[in-house]
């Protein structure tokens, strides 16, 4: 009986580790996607070449919906960290 307990909280844990993993990788995401758009806007600022405007076009849309997917996943987290 005590092994079924111990199986069943270390899959839980396993699972909390995978969600962990995909917060990290989705947050990591969006820096790279942020420093994409910084990098583009710099240059523009730099040259006035609207070409360096360029990038600033994909990783916005790439962005938006990664950030919302963040917000979805956070709550569940603080929630299990208080509890």
């Amino acid at each position: 009986m005590v092994f079924v307990a111990v199986i069943a909280y270390l899959l839980s844990v396993i699972q909390w580790v995978a969600h962990t993993d995909r917060v990290i990788n989705n947050a990591n995401e969006a820096v790279k996607l942020s420093i994409d758009m910084e990098t583009g806007m710099r240059g523009f600022l730099l040259t006035g070449d609207e070409q360096f405007l360029d990038p600033m076009k994909w990783p916005s849309h790439a962005y938006r919906p990664n950030s919302r997917r963040s917000r979805n996943w956070w709550p569940t987290t603080r929630s299990r960290s208080t509890a």
